[in-house]
């Protein structure tokens, strides 16, 4: 279609003021090809959390909604695509390992724009706040984990991403 840039958004998430801005402007001082920034952590109501991601503050997890892609980078589209099922659950983990292996350069706001609406009931419970009735467990990763870890995860990886993301 001939667009510069992809941006994703969940649907129970959403932008900050200036987010789309300043991921702009870091790709006009890095000229990265893969833009990225930090979550607010919200109720569904709106409130507020402090809440952080160890991993996320350290630069090593970008969530889906806070990636922006500038086209130099759209090859990492089929990545999502060609994911194996078992993967779905930590795609994000994995579209971050696969730009990683084809070493595409990253630059991170490191600033909180995107508003991250939670139902985890970890996320409460970190901020110290009452856990709702219909709050969900964290997500079990092992699976997708263990699954990379079986020759059909080796396999069907490295055929489907062109790559084994461990």
């Amino acid at each position: 279609e001939g667009f510069d840039f992809v941006a994703f958004l969940d649907a129970d998430n959403f932008y900050l003021e200036g987010h789309l801005s300043s991921l702009l402007e870091l790709h006009r001082q890095t000229q990265a090809s893969v833009l990225c920034a930090w979550r607010s952590y919200f109720t569904p109501d709106g409130t507020p959390l402090p809440v952080e991601e160890v991993d996320e503050m350290a630069c090593g997890h970008v969530d889906t909604s806070c990636y922006m892609f500038h086209r130099a980078a759209f090859a990492v589209f089929p990545a999502w695509i060609n994911m194996p099922a078992p993967l779905h659950v930590v795609g994000d983990r994995i579209v971050f390992r696969w730009l990683r292996h084809n070493r595409y350069r990253f630059a991170f706001l490191k600033r909180k724009t995107v508003g991250y609406t939670t139902h985890y009931k970890i996320h409460y419970q970190v901020a110290g706040v009452p856990v709702p009735d219909d709050a969900r467990d964290q997500v079990d990763y092992k699976a997708a984990w263990e699954y990379l870890n079986t020759a059909a995860g080796v396999i069907e990886s490295v055929n489907r991403l062109g790559f084994w993301p461990m």
